[in-house]
């Protein structure tokens, strides 16, 4: 049997019409109270050309709540084209409200993705999208000081070789930006989206041995000093250290044949020369006595 609630819906534009529980879950059915008005052309002279329900995740009411939006179609006595109603609280063709997708972000700020999935009853996808939309917003909004040191890294993220350059300042431990792709187009990019105050104040680009980096902020910063810095230097020595082991060890047990046959070590000549005399047959002369015989 189905039970009936009744809750403050606090989104202006919506009706609520009927609202019940089923199976757990608080579903309110709403309509739009909104004029519509055409996509295309703008006017407001429009007939009805159908409707259909659509469900929109809330934020929950005691309960995990969801819209059934009964959703209108109109078509327009001007341009005869048909479009649906639409609701600033619901964003495109999303299954979410705004104000959900906001109360996920503030949660997934001091919680974990995962223990906000399973409290809410949504995908991991849905606090991903949610938190990536809403940091970003909170990123443009928070305008830090121009920073003095500018750090330049790689970093791969979702899939495997799908790599991003991230701008961040050492100093603060804050990430500036995160740009799609590794390369010099990525770093003027980056560069571009900061304002002149900000590229002048720039003193010192940390980067990796990457040349790409380094062409792209010669480029657009030319009057900074670059600096590797001192991960990459360390690793690229130890790979060019690991490299000289590597040659030298196949020198040493590299075997080469001598002029008698034998088997030698190159790299020692004492035991070349021992297994050239151990490979070598001394010659033995037979001393012919007077008369013919030996």
């Amino acid at each position: 049997m189905l039970d009936r609630i009744d809750v403050p819906l606090e989104l202006e534009g919506f009706e609520v019409t009927a609202t019940e529980i089923v199976e757990g879950v608080l579903e309110v059915s709403v309509s739009s109270t909104r004029r519509p008005a055409c996509h295309h052309c703008g006017l407001v002279s429009v007939t009805g050309h159908g409707r259909n329900e659509r469900r929109v995740r809330d934020r929950a009411c005691s309960y995990p709540c969801v819209l059934r939006w009964s959703q209108r179609r109109f078509r327009c006595n001007d341009c005869h084209q048909t479009f649906r109603e639409t609701h600033p609280a619901v964003a495109g063709k999303r299954r979410a409200t705004e104000r959900f997708r906001r109360h996920l972000f503030e949660r997934a700020c001091i919680e974990p993705f995962t223990d906000v999935a399973i409290s809410e009853k949504v995908s991991g996808y849905r606090i991903e999208e949610a938190f990536e939309a809403h940091a970003a917003a909170e990123l443009v909004e928070l305008d830090p000081d121009p920073p003095r040191v500018l750090s330049l890294d790689e970093s791969a993220f979702r899939k495997r070789f799908r790599f991003h350059t991230v701008f961040s300042d050492p100093e603060r431990a804050a990430v500036l930006d995160l740009v799609e792709g590794r390369g010099k187009g990525a770093v003027f990019g980056g560069l571009l989206a900061m304002s002149d105050e900000v590229r002048a104040r720039i003193e010192t680009v940390v980067m990796d041995c990457h040349w790409p980096y380094r062409h792209a902020v010669e480029e657009m910063l030319p009057d900074v000093r670059i600096v590797v810095d001192k991960f990459h230097i360390i690793r690229a020595i130890d790979a060019a250290a690991q490299r000289v082991r590597m040659r030298l060890g196949k020198r040493r047990y590299r075997q080469r044949v001598g002029h008698a046959g034998g088997v030698s070590r190159q790299h020692n000549p004492a035991t070349l020369e021992v297994s050239r005399a151990s490979t070598t047959r001394p010659t033995t002369r037979r001393s012919i006595a007077p008369g013919g015989c030996s």
